[in-house]
């Protein structure tokens, strides 16, 4: 059904519901010409967990000198976004347990390097993603949304709600 693609979709009959499910608008039912959609459904991609990149993270000046200044510096960018996202998905708020570490694709010295640059606090046990609570919502902010949209979507479809 290609789930997860939206590839030779018409990007101007997109739509989605109030849980951020993206679809193709009624016009477009059979799975032949929505293969986002589910026919009988019209749910596409489960909700995921998301984090807020800026689009000026690669020039930032933090970036840029742990990628100039240490030969490990661009593998240590990559476990920082890796970290963002891990701690996106598990609802951490920010912190990554010491044993998620190799989960971010990261070893002992790209920690380091994180913590140098200001871009990770070492808390002993683990790191803390300098700048989340700023930047990113927190896992109560994500439930509270998700819970609302979801809500939503019955009042929507004219389904009551479970409890």
């Amino acid at each position: 059904m290609g789930v997860g693609r939206e590839c030779d979709l018409p990007t101007d009959r997109l739509t989605s519901d109030p849980a951020g499910r993206r679809f193709v608008a009624d016009d477009a039912t059979s799975s032949r010409h929505n293969p986002v959609a589910s026919p009988t459904t019209r749910e596409v991609l489960m909700p995921l967990p998301w984090v807020r990149l800026d689009t000026s993270m690669p020039d930032h000046p933090k970036i840029l000198d742990l990628i100039d200044s240490h030969k490990d510096g661009r593998a240590a960018a990559f476990v920082w976004v890796c970290g963002l996202a891990y701690s996106g998905k598990h609802g951490t708020d920010g912190f990554i347990p010491r044993g998620a570490l190799s989960r971010c694709n990261g070893r002992a010295n790209d920690a380091k390097l994180l913590v140098a640059a200001g871009l990770w606090k070492d808390e002993g046990v683990g790191w803390t993603i300098h700048g989340w609570d700023e930047y990113q919502e927190s896992t109560e902010e994500t439930k509270a949304r998700s819970e609302k949209a979801r809500n939503a979507a019955f009042i929507r479809w004219g389904k009551e709600a479970p409890k």
